[in-house]
Formats: C-alpha cells, sequence, structure tokens
C-alpha cells in the first residue's frame, strides 16, 4: 500500500524554524503574503496561541482564511520507552519537546495537521527493534487521526543519518511512516544520494531546505540551530540534491527550514521573501510532480 501524501504539494511550505520568533499571526502574514501554501506548528506554538485567548477553532480559521493549511505539527519526542533529558539539557529547550502524546495528538487534529514529525532527542542510540517498535506504536495511533508520521534524522542526535532512518521505518512495517529531508541534516551528515535516489519517493515525507558555509561555523549543534542560510546563498550542492528527489518523485512538504540567528532579528516578513528568493527551482518542480 502506498504512503500517503500531504496535500501541500502543490506548494511550498513556511516551516517555523525560519520564523521562530514570530506570533503566529505574523507566520500566517508573511506565509501568504510571499506566495507559500502552509506552515507548520510546534507544540509551543500551538500553547502560546492558545494562551493568547485563541481557540481551537481561531487557529484554524485564521490559517484557513490567509488560504493556507498546517502541513505538519513538529515536534513528537515522547516515543521511546524513556523520555529522560540530561541534567544539562536547557529548560528553555524542553518546552519545544515536552509535549505528551494524547496532548500532541489532539493538537495536531484540531489545527488540522496532515502530518507530524519524531526524532530521538537526546543523542540515545537506541537498538534498532526498539526505534522500529515506537515507530509503528506512534504511527498507527496518528493514523487514527489521519495523521502521517514522518522520520527525522539529525547527525548530533540518536537516528544520525539517511540510512538510519530509512532502515527504521522499513523495520516498523509503518505502510504511512515516511522520512524528513532536511538538507543540512543532510549534508551535514553522512550524504548518500544512491540511497536517496533508491528511497520510494512517496517515502520522503517532506523535504526542509537550507544551506550552509562549507565549514561548520562552531559545533554541529550551533552550526544547525543558529547559522543556516537560505537556499543559493551557501556551499551545499542543493541543484544535485533537487535532481534526485524529482526524478524519484520525492518532493513533499517543501519549504525553507532556517534555523538563524541572523533571521531571528529580522521581521517574519522579511524571512519569508527572502527564503523563497532560492526556492524558485524547487518551487517549479513541487508543481512538476504534482501536475
Amino acid at each position: 500500500m502506498p504512503a500517503p501524501v500531504a496535500r501541500a504539494d502543490s506548494g511550498l511550505v513556511l516551516w517555523a524554524g525560519t520564523v521562530r520568533t514570530a506570533s503566529l499571526a505574523e507566520r500566517i502574514a508573511a506565509a501568504a503574503t510571499a506566495g507559500y501554501s502552509a506552515i507548520s506548528l510546534s507544540p509551543h506554538d500551538y500553547r502560546l496561541a492558545r494562551s493568547s485567548g485563541m481557540s481551537d477553532t481561531d487557529i484554524r480559521s485564521s490559517v484557513a482564511d490567509a488560504g493556507l493549511q498546517v502541513s505538519c505539527f513538529d515536534p513528537f519526542t515522547k516515543w521511546l520507552p524513556r523520555w529522560e533529558p540530561p541534567a544539562d539539557f536547557p529548560a528553555a529547550a524542553l518546552s519545544f519537546l515536552d509535549a505528551d502524546e494524547s496532548d500532541f495528538l489532539r493538537a495536531a487534529e484540531a489545527v488540522g495537521a496532515v502530518s507530524m514529525t519524531v526524532f530521538e532527542p537526546f543523542g540515545v542510540h537506541w537498538p534498532e527493534d526498539v526505534l522500529a517498535a515506537g515507530l509503528a506504536s506512534i504511527s498507527d495511533r496518528a493514523a487514527g487521526c489521519g495523521i502521517r508520521v514522518n522520520v527525522e534524522f539529525i547527525p548530533f542526535l540518536g537516528i544520525a543519518d539517511l540510512a538510519a532512518a530509512w532502515r527504521l521505518v522499513q523495520l516498523s512495517g509503518a505502510v504511512s511512516a515516511g522520512i524528513v529531508l532536511d538538507t543540512w541534516h543532510y549534508f551535514r551528515g553522512a550524504p548518500d544520494d544512491g540511497l536517496l535516489a533508491a528511497i520510494p519517493g512517496n517515502r520522503i515525507g517532506a523535504v526542509q531546505v537550507s544551506d550552509a558555509a562549507r565549514e561548520p561555523c562552531g559545533d554541529l549543534e550551533t552550526d544547525c540551530l543558529h547559522h543556516r542560510l537560505p537556499a543559493g546563498d551557501g556551499a551545499f550542492p542543493l541543484d544535485r540534491l533537487l535532481r534526485v528527489l524529482e526524478a524519484s518523485g520525492g518532493l513533499h512538504q517543501v519549504g525553507p527550514e532556517i534555523f538563524s540567528t541572523a533571521f531571528d532579528r529580522r521581521p517574519a516578513m522579511v524571512n519569508a521573501q527572502h527564503a523563497m528568493q532560492g526556492l524558485e527551482p524547487w518551487a517549479a518542480a513541487t508543481a512538476r510532480q504534482a501536475a
């Protein structure tokens, strides 16, 4: 059975990291004005919106009234047997990771998300059978809410590269599970174009695009969270990657995910428009695939 593909495939997604300091209203306005078709939201974003007085209906209506949808609710990290942050883990970061499953799925369904992302958050290298069982379990429960689960690999954490993520998806037996291909994670980790070309395109559930300098700025985590660049402003061979993904039919939920301290200081509208400039080839290829 082929894996479902999220409805945002005909356009680009403004991933939350690109506008991470903006309010929901600012993100929606930026995405709609700059020509995106969808946004992503995190449990932290959802809690902030609710605490500001918005109801679930308000959130969903504000997105829909702008001609957008919530393509992904991201991230979910409590899908493994233990969730134990290291003693020195930043408390502020935990607010982005600490949603319980029932709250997460209820909120994702409430905002109309069609997918969700899971990853291993603390650098624990679980046995593959444990990872596979966890993915199968959460995929089954999310499917009951109409939500697809995608695994994100991160080179400095417990699921480090594309090969590990693909093995996990296969071992899980979850027919709807897919992979998030974040270009920073891919090129700063263990890029393997041959493997990527061999993975069925419908198993690439989302593509998050960013660029970066030839060498990391600081350690990998610092470079990842503070020094990403828009497509075309760095050294990643993004054109090569685009060709591989287009050939396999793997262009789903494509959009910029630019964690950047420089972006944090600018208005969401500026960031959304700047990020869009380097994505014209990706938008054209995504439209061709959807046609």
